[in-house]
């Protein structure tokens, strides 16, 4: 398969779980709750969130800003610097709050890949509450998280959806 192919089939992936996550969302009072996304990269699916839910709070967590203008957040709104710095205050502030959180912090490196998605577990359950939804390029693994299947139009890609219960 091309590189080309292999792009088109990650997005494809990506923009049918986080649409259906959506879908979700906008049939529940969310009113008072934020969207996360762990790491901006190029913004792409950050600028398709805040799209589909324009009248929420949403916040970005990376390094650097290093995207397109047009998907930039607003200064208020992005968190920059080590996650694993900045999310542990923010978690705290925002304890329970958040009903969408988009991880997507993967790299090459598996193994580093595997010990950072672990640590950020407690974060993540500290942001969240009951029926909080999560998408994540890695999997995630806890017993408060229940996994959701992908949506039937969503292709094959590994991507992970799940709830918190």
């Amino acid at each position: 398969m091309s590189r080309l192919d292999v792009l088109i089939q990650r997005m494809t992936v990506q923009r049918e779980c986080l649409n259906f996550l959506m879908n979700e969302l906008q049939k529940k009072n969310n009113e008072g709750l934020v969207a996360v996304e762990l790491g901006l990269g190029s913004g792409r699916t950050y600028d398709h969130i805040r799209e589909g839910l324009p009248h929420m709070p949403f916040y970005v967590f990376d390094y650097k800003i290093d995207c397109h203008p047009s998907c930039e957040p607003a200064p208020e709104y992005a968190i920059l610097g080590e996650i694993e710095k900045t999310l542990p205050p923010f978690a705290e502030k925002f304890q329970g709050k958040a009903c969408l959180i988009h991880c997507d912090i993967g790299t090459k490196d598996l193994d580093r890949d595997n010990k950072v998605y672990s640590n950020l577990i407690p974060l993540i359950q500290k942001l969240s509450n009951p029926g909080t939804l999560i998408a994540s390029d890695r999997p995630l693994s806890a017993p408060w998280l229940e996994s959701i299947e992908l949506p039937k139009d969503a292709g094959k890609w590994p991507y992970y959806l799940l709830r918190v219960t």
